[in-house]
């Protein structure tokens, strides 16, 4: 109660003090920005008086105010996604306002940032790591057009392998909190059975705004204990009849967005469908020798209404569909493989205007993932996790400070069982059995404040609320994030919090003693925008965790026992000679450790890469011709190595003798890819066709060892060997 106490009697003194310098102040320009194309409200655009630390955000309704000296400016507007625009020359005397219109235009096709640059202007004190949208994904060397292989390039996150799981800081993929237009998805992977994870079921083509955090994200945020990822997709127009065709790596893509003029409303709806059970006739490289046949399709459709000038309504449905089947001929994998998978997600949203400084979203939702997979020696894997929930979220919106406050009420309903025989559990060589399933109702509350305390510091404090009826336990977690902006070029960052994750509904099912998963986190950074052609961001963090699940093969039993940490090092550089040359690099050191799942005590984490580097180069070198490149390395991730072996006469098999489990590490991660781009105009329509190839150095990236019948010799499972691509973008 303390560090409320405490955090309270900050923000008494911190409201204080803003009010006090707010009233010094005897001028002020406001006015309304709006988007050039569409003339729509903007939004949380930037309004700056340069060389100064004076300046706001616009509201709502686009509308701002910034209070300042008497004097001559020049008022910088800017925004994500938006060309910058600097008006000079703008005079405030007395106790005159002086009003300002003005219309930001939408940035030209190319790759951007996908870091937030360290402008202290910028800086909200959110822990906001990254903000993307359609066409930074899109255009992404060797990202195949997917939201989780772009965000792979950035600091502290890392995959398995040739895969597109995230595995942040030290984190499962378990531990991410994935919100699809407002709703929870809980696993978001085609073919997660083969190799991981190979893509995400989102399609980036309708991406409009992407959020991650890496940590330290606001108490709106809960129920995990590694980072956040917001998904929203973009409206349709309201005036024309449109479409998209687009040909790329993993499929074959049709989007058509329509007006519904008589409900004051639009929409759209794409489908998508993978070709690779085409292709891999074609390149038998891709099979090895072993026949295995992938694909999948996906539906997405969303509906927006104007109810109001001051309300919005919205409906979304996901629905995809995956199968893998596959002849395998390895000793200890002999047979067929046949995996299908199911995802449905459908949701609707109420946005309301309640004044020019207030807003609430009501949100409820329905989410599914039904998948699975039989293998030979009849083991398999079955999983089931249905959730649905209400959301409301009431944010106060105002010049220097935020408020946001809001509940959930979420039902989680899971049948998990899965017989992995140690033979054919690449992964561990153990056995690993499950069959359990469970379903409790989480219930949820927040608040958070976020306020400019002075012109250089400022702060954001949350408080949570979880609770579980079946397990009858409550938890409350308090965050902290602290921005210092030095100087224009440079700011320092602070952020401490608890963060709580609920145990899955099949753990809970089987033990109802179990307790939330806990990790304490503190990370500090420093922002330097050295020029505008060059940003360096440094950040060091320190989790430690608690109450992790572990289970008993034998008994089939989940206990809270489990414990680790992670912590590390993180650099981020961006740089922009001119406007035709772009690209970052990143590298992060980190070590994480646990004692979690069926691992006896602690070892490294089965995903841990001590070194972690991407690099990312883009070049425009005409108008109409561009080529990119993107390289990543990464330390080989743990494994358990065997020994020896024994010979059990009953069942007449070799038997693996294991050492110290996750005491030796598969190969390094490297791949490099190339794309090159040619845009044309096909009459009026924009048309893009780039040729990609993807792994150039031919890499072969272990996902795991495949041993031979007496565990005498090994051989390796990969997944992308070199893979030249040509992709089409074409808008109708």
């Amino acid at each position: 109660m303390n560090l409320i106490k405490n955090i309270s009697f900050l923000i008494c003194i911190s409201y204080s003090v803003n009010i006090a310098q707010t009233e010094s102040r005897y001028s002020e320009i406001t006015g309304r920005v709006r988007d050039f194309e569409t003339n729509k409200p903007l939004a949380g655009a930037n309004v700056v008086a340069m060389n100064t630390n004076y300046g706001a955000a616009s509201n709502l309704k686009g509308k701002f105010e910034v209070k300042l000296p008497s004097g001559t400016y020049s008022i910088k507007f800017s925004m994500v996604g938006y060309e910058d625009l600097i008006i000079d020359n703008i005079v405030v005397a007395g106790n005159e306002t002086t009003v300002i219109d003005t219309s930001l235009r939408q940035k030209a096709i190319n790759l951007e940032s996908v870091v937030i640059t360290p402008k202290t202007e910028k800086y909200d004190a959110t822990s906001l790591t990254a903000m993307l949208n359609r066409d930074m994904i899109m255009r992404s060397p060797g990202s195949a057009q997917d939201i989780f292989w772009t965000l792979q390039t950035l600091p502290g996150v890392s995959s398995g392998s040739d895969d597109s799981k995230l595995y942040v800081r030290g984190g499962s993929a378990a531990e991410n909190l994935i919100l699809f237009d407002g709703a929870t998805i809980s696993n978001p992977y085609h073919f997660e059975f083969m190799g991981g994870g190979l893509f995400s079921i989102f399609n980036s083509r309708l991406m409009d705004e992407v959020k991650f955090y890496s940590g330290g994200f606001p108490a709106r945020y809960g129920d995990r204990l590694s980072s956040v990822l917001v998904i929203n997709n973009k409206t349709a127009s309201k005036e024309n009849l449109g479409g998209e065709v687009t040909l790329s790596l993993t499929d074959l893509n049709g989007v058509i967005e329509y007006p519904v003029k008589a409900l004051n409303g639009s929409g759209f709806l794409s489908l998508r469908r993978s070709y690779f059970d085409f292709v891999y006739k074609l390149i038998p490289d891709l099979k090895g020798n072993n026949e295995t046949i992938p694909y999948f399709y996906d539906y997405y459709g969303k509906l927006d209404f104007n109810i109001s000038d001051y309300g919005k309504l919205t409906f979304t449905g996901l629905s995809s569909y995956e199968n893998l089947y596959g002849e395998y001929k390895y000793d200890h994998f002999n047979g067929v493989m046949n995996s299908d998978g199911y995802n449905q997600s459908f949701g609707t949203r109420l946005n309301l205007i309640l004044s020019d400084n207030s807003l609430n979203e009501f949100n409820f939702y329905y989410s599914k993932s039904d998948k699975e997979a039989q293998y030979p020696q009849n083991s398999f894997e079955n999983y089931k996790f249905i959730e649905y929930g209400l959301k409301n979220d009431l944010s106060l919106l105002y010049q220097s400070h935020e408020i946001h406050l809001g509940g959930w009420v979420i039902f989680k309903n899971d049948n998990v069982s899965v017989n992995l025989p140690g033979e054919i559990n690449f992964y561990t060589l153990e056995d690993y059995k499950i069959n359990s399933n469970g379903n409790y109702i989480l219930y949820s509350l927040y608040g958070e404040y976020k306020i400019k305390l002075t012109d250089e510091i400022s702060m954001n404090n949350g408080l949570r609320f979880d609770y579980i009826d079946k397990l009858k336990k409550g938890v409350l977690s308090p965050r902290l994030n602290i921005a210092y902006a030095w100087n224009e070029h440079m700011s320092l960052s602070f952020d401490y919090g608890w963060y709580y994750q609920s145990p899955m509904a099949y753990e809970a099912g089987a033990n109802s003693s179990l307790k939330f998963k806990k990790a304490e986190t503190v990370g500090i950074g420093i922002k330097h925008q050295i020029t505008n052609e060059l940003a360096v961001n440094l950040e060091l963090y320190n989790k430690k965790l608690y109450d992790l699940v572990t289970n008993n093969n034998q008994t089939g039993s989940f206990l809270s026992e489990g414990y680790g940490f992670s912590r590390g090092v993180e650099l981020y550089v961006q740089i922009k000679p001119d406007d035709n040359l772009f690209g970052w690099f990143s590298y992060s050191y980190s070590i994480a450790k646990r004692k979690e799942g069926i691992i006896r005590s602690e070892q490294y984490f089965s995903f841990d890469r001590t070194h972690l580097l991407s690099a990312v180069i883009n070049f425009r070198f005409s108008e109409v011709w561009n080529i990119s490149g993107k390289y990543r390395f990464g330390s080989g991730t743990p494994y358990t190595p065997v020994s020896a072996s024994y010979f059990d006469q009953s069942s007449e098999k070799y038997f693996p003798i294991l050492e110290i489990q996750n005491s030796a590490r598969y190969p390094d991660y490297n791949r490099l890819d190339i794309r090159l781009t040619r845009q044309f105009n096909l009459g009026i329509q924009p048309l893009e066709i780039y040729l990609e190839v993807l792994n150039v150095i031919n890499n072969r990236n272990v996902v795991h060892w495949i041993y031979n019948a007496d565990y005498t010799s090994r051989s390796e499972m990969t997944v992308l060997p070199l893979i030249p691509v040509i992709g089409v973008n074409w808008k109708i």
